[in-house]
């Protein structure tokens, strides 16, 4: 897994500016991050065939928290479309706590940029996003991770018609999310 520097993941990102991206920011070993990551993965399953790209920044926020352990959720989550990374000294987390206005380092968030958002010196402003932390951090509560209301955003802005979403979608992402816990926890 390539380690992220803000310089690299700006070139990631901006190399696919023509492409609808997801950026995420997780903890290898969070199980609420696990879930976010099976909403992500079944995000990306369902929609397969559309210009959709993921970077996907694994950072260490908890103790058990190796390049080894995200190595390992990368594995279990390949798609081509998708680049992971191992943000080992946070760099990427402290600059996306800026942009969002967080009073910690922004990891167990997912960035929804629309395409034709390019970086500048620091990470552009999501278009929409989410997260999954507590208000103490300067978390937004409006924005806690909902799988339905997140394909919704990514959908508005993929702005293709094909794009099902509803509650239908809702409740398979909902699925997968709890189907990666359940597997991270089987193999514990």
């Amino acid at each position: 897994m390539e380690i992220a520097d803000v310089a690299r993941i700006r070139a990631a990102y901006d190399q696919h500016h023509e492409h609808t991206r997801l950026v995420t920011l997780l903890s290898p070993t969070c199980t609420v991050c696990q879930y976010g990551q099976g909403v992500v993965r079944g995000i990306f399953e369902e929609w397969e065939d559309l210009p959709l790209h993921g970077l996907v920044i694994w950072v260490p926020m908890l103790p058990a928290d190796t390049a080894e352990k995200a190595e390992a959720e990368a594995a279990a989550f390949s798609d081509p479309r998708i680049e992971h990374f191992w943000d080992a000294e946070r760099a990427l987390a402290n600059a996306f706590a800026g942009v969002l206005d967080l009073r910690c380092p922004a990891w167990d968030v997912y960035l929804v940029y629309r395409p034709g958002v390019r970086w500048g010196d620091t990470p552009a402003p999501p278009t929409s996003w989410m997260l999954q932390l507590p208000e103490q951090v300067g978390a937004d509560p409006t924005r806690l991770l909902d799988a339905g209301r997140l394909a919704g955003e990514i959908r508005a802005a993929l702005s293709d018609p094909r794009v099902e979403s509803g509650p239908d979608l809702a409740l398979r992402l909902h699925a997968k999310g709890l189907a990666t816990v359940k597997e991270n926890r089987s193999g514990d």
